[in-house]
């Protein structure tokens, strides 16, 4: 998702503003903004006007991502993404989501109508009652860009090729669709400026992104959960999937993420008994200690390539 860069720079300076970081522009949930040291910047110096060209809007917007990179330094990283992140949804409408969903459709080699898949149809119709904004069916595709599935904007795409469980499948769905009610891909764009104001040079950048990012997936699988036990589902297979996934740049370890799962299944009133849980954990241990054994022999390796670069 492409930002229109110079109002998204200009409503990070806002929001980072000492003034705006006093009355807290920042949810109950975030933590509180850390100044090294104030810079004081007036965002109303880079006014907008409709009547400028696009050189001019080019050179604002370059002259405005320069001064906000000068106030990320002075920002807690955790602060930084958490900025980042407000703007964003700040300055996205749902026109910009429609429109990338469009562009991410029009990459894919073919695609497929729902109704073509009635299994699939049927557990989308159960489902989508119960979602908390509108959302167009699912778009489905045998494309390699999509593994089981993706969202773009507020749209979700499936390949089918993948997804022959149906308790598995109702989750996916769920999960995609909790990134696109929760309008986690202007969230996540949000993050790529972040990164770009934070810079190589910031040593606790890398991991303030990091959790921002997990934090991203965890709240589509609590989500998730939460949606498919009011349709019906046996969260011991979502919870074996979830154990035995890989930790990545976009994804926190799999015995993580089942736990946060695990928990709101039982909020849900869909029980997951100590024993199953235990006995989840006992078959999953030899795979997730292969995952953990390779995670830390790559962390090794990239902290090496650091050392002597």
């Amino acid at each position: 998702m492409e930002l229109a860069k110079l109002e998204f720079h200009r409503a990070f300076l806002k929001l980072a503003s000492p003034k705006s970081l006093e009355v807290g522009s920042l949810s109950e949930s975030e933590p509180v903004p850390v100044h090294q040291d104030r810079v004081e910047f007036d965002p109303s110096s880079l006014l907008i006007s409709p009547a400028m060209s696009e050189a001019q809007r080019d050179a604002l917007a370059r002259q405005s991502l320069d001064s906000a990179i000068v106030v990320a330094a002075t920002l807690a990283p955790g602060t930084v993404v958490n900025l980042a992140v407000v703007a964003a949804m700040q300055v996205t409408d749902q026109a910009v989501e429609v429109k990338d969903a469009h562009a991410f459709g029009g990459l894919l080699e073919s695609t497929e109508t729902l109704q073509s898949h009635p299994e699939i149809q049927s557990l989308w119709e159960r489902l989508r009652p119960h979602l908390a904004v509108p959302l167009k069916e699912p778009v489905l595709t045998r494309d390699s860009q999509v593994r089981e599935g993706l969202h773009a904007g507020q749209q979700i795409f499936l390949n089918p090729s993948y997804l022959s469980d149906p308790d598995e499948t109702l989750f996916i769905l769920a999960h995609e669709a909790a990134h696109a009610e929760l309008r986690h891909g202007v969230r996540s764009a949000g993050l790529r400026e972040a990164e770009r104001y934070l810079g190589r040079g910031n040593a606790e950048g890398p991991q303030a992104l990091e959790q921002a990012r997990w934090a991203l997936e965890v709240q589509a699988d609590v989500r998730a959960a939460q949606l498919s036990s009011l349709v019906g589902i046996d969260p011991l297979k979502v919870l074996k999937t979830l154990l035995l996934s890989k930790q990545d740049r976009e994804h926190p370890d799999g015995t993580s993420r089942a736990v946060a799962a695990k928990d709101q299944f039982s909020a849900s009133g869909v029980k997951v008994s100590d024993s199953e849980w235990e006995r989840l954990l006992e078959e999953t241990a030899e795979v997730r200690a292969r995952h953990a054994e390779h995670l830390a022999k790559e962390r090794a390796f990239h902290a090496a390539l650091k050392k002597f670069s």
